[in-house]
């Protein structure tokens, strides 16, 4: 599971995995979207690979929105091979950038989108504030939201909203 497959020529990892050359040649991956935080990474030295990165820690008020037409825009000019996005954990970062090229690239809200991730990697978690832009960006690209921000005992969750609902419903200011 350290590696998931979120669509054809798209893949969703850690760090760990993206440094594998067996894992990088085996998917026959020739972009890198290193959404770590980290810089200076040594990656396998393989020949048409290319390496994209997205200086954004994973904390709420990062600002990952300002990275998603950049990635969606490599992601779909990288015709040679495979995707991979990755973070440290895959599980924050890297997610909420295929989510937003989901939603951009193939028109996915972002509840469809979320459950295509989910189903792959049944452990991701965007932090609060990657969901907040998220919800956004499906507003700007839709003119309404499936996901909304709701306060929980647990804490400040995203909650998936009716289909009837959707329409009317907007991000909440929490």
């Amino acid at each position: 599971m350290r590696v998931s497959r979120v669509s054809a020529g798209l893949f969703l990892t850690d760090l760990d995995s993206a440094l594998n050359t067996s894992v990088l040649t085996s998917r026959n991956v020739t972009l890198i979207v290193n959404a770590s935080g980290l810089e200076d990474i040594s990656y396998p030295q393989l020949d048409g690979l290319q390496v994209l990165h997205i200086p954004v820690q994973d904390q709420p008020h990062a600002p990952l929105r300002e990275y998603f037409d950049l990635v969606t825009e490599r992601i779909n000019q990288n015709r040679t091979g495979a995707t991979l996005v990755h973070c440290t954990a895959g599980r924050s970062r890297s997610s909420a950038l295929i989510m937003a090229y989901l939603m951009r690239s193939q028109g996915l809200s972002l509840r469809r989108a979320h459950q295509l991730v989910l189903e792959q990697r049944p452990f991701i978690r965007p932090n609060a504030g990657f969901w907040r832009q998220l919800i956004d960006l499906e507003r700007t690209l839709f003119g309404r939201n499936t996901v909304r921000m709701a306060r929980t005992p647990g804490g400040v969750l995203p909650e998936a909203l009716e289909d009837s609902d959707a329409a009317a419903v907007h991000c909440l200011n929490v």
